[in-house]
C-alpha cells in the first residue's frame, strides 16, 4: 500500500511487473513512509484515506479512523428502513471523517443531512469527504457541542461518539493512542458522558417512526440501555459488530 502511494501503481501493476524501479523522489517519500509507520502510525495517516463500507475516505489526524466495527451502525440503520427512495432528514453528532452520515447519504439517494461536530477541522476534513463523494450538496455542516446549536428534528439520528474511559486512554495501542483526537477517544470516566448528554435530548429531536443509531464500546450496552430507560426511552436494542461484540444502541421512535 505504501508504495502504490507514492507511485501510483495499481495491484496489477504489482502483481505484473516485477523490474518496475522507483525514482530518487519516490525513493525518499517510501523511505519516509515506512518510517512513519514504523513509528506506528497507520498506514490509513500515512496515505490521508481508509476504506469504509465500499467507499473511500480522507482521514487525517484531526479525525478517528473509520473503523470497520463502525459499519455495524450503517447495517442497523439501513436496515429497520423500507423505503430508500424516501427524502430522510439524518442528522450525525460529532461527524469526524464524515463516514457515517455520508455512507447513509449514499445508500439513500434522496435524503438530507446536517452534521455537527465541535472541531472545525474535523469538520474540514468531513467536507472532503462530501465533495469527494459527489454529495455535498446535500449535507450542511455547523460546529456544535452535541445538539447545542441544532434545530430542528430528524428521521435518523446516529454518532459515533468518544467512549473509552480517561483511564484506558494511556493503555490504548500506540497507533490510536498516538495518531487518532483525544477529543474522539474520551469519553469520561466511565466512557458514557457524551451518552449522558446525547440520550435525554433524543426525542425532542427525533420523529415518530425515526431511528437513533449510537456506536459504543464493548461491554457498554447495559449501561446506555439503562441511561436510556432512565430518560423514558424504552424498547432499544443492541446490535452486535462482525466479531460478536455489543457496539450498537438502536433506538426506534414508535
Amino acid at each position: 500500500m505504501l508504495v502504490q502511494h507514492v507511485t501510483g501503481l495499481s495491484d496489477a501493476d504489482l502483481i505484473t511487473n516485477n523490474d518496475i524501479l522507483l525514482t530518487n523522489d519516490q525513493q525518499l517519500k517510501l523511505d519516509n513512509a515506512i518510517a512513519q509507520r514504523l513509528k506506528g502510525r497507520p498506514v490509513s495517516k500515512i496515505i490521508g484515506e481508509k476504506g469504509f463500507y465500499g467507499r473511500s475516505f480522507i482521514t487525517s489526524d484531526d479525525v478517528l479512523d473509520p473503523r470497520p466495527d463502525s459499519e455495524t451502525l450503517i447495517e442497523a440503520v439501513l436496515k429497520n428502513i423500507v423505503n430508500k427512495g424516501k427524502p430522510y432528514r439524518i442528522l450525525e453528532l460529532g461527524v469526524g471523517s464524515g463516514c457515517l452520515v455520508l455512507t447513509l447519504l449514499a445508500e439513500l439517494p434522496n435524503a438530507t443531512a446536517l452534521a455537527t461536530d465541535i472541531s472545525q477541522k474535523a469538520l474540514a476534513v468531513a467536507r472532503r469527504n462530501a465533495e469527494k463523494l459527489d454529495i455535498a450538496e446535500r449535507i450542511d455542516f455547523i460546529e456544535s457541542n452535541w445538539f447545542n446549536c441544532v434545530n430542528g428534528t430528524f428521521d435518523i439520528i446516529v454518532s459515533n461518539p468518544p467512549y473509552i474511559e480517561s483511564r484506558d486512554i494511556e493503555n490504548l495501542a500506540v497507533n490510536v493512542r498516538e495518531y487518532d483526537p483525544l477529543l474522539a477517544l474520551d469519553g469520561g470516566e466511565e466512557g458514557l458522558d457524551p451518552y449522558k448528554v446525547i440520550l435525554p435530548q433524543i426525542r425532542d429531536y427525533l420523529n415518530v417512526g425515526g431511528i437513533t443509531a449510537l456506536e459504543h464500546g464493548t461491554g457498554q450496552s447495559e449501561r446506555i440501555s439503562a441511561i436510556a430507560r432512565d430518560c423514558g426511552i424504552v424498547g432499544g436494542q443492541t446490535c452486535h459488530d462482525y466479531a460478536g461484540h455489543d457496539r450498537v444502541f438502536l433506538f426506534l421512535h414508535k
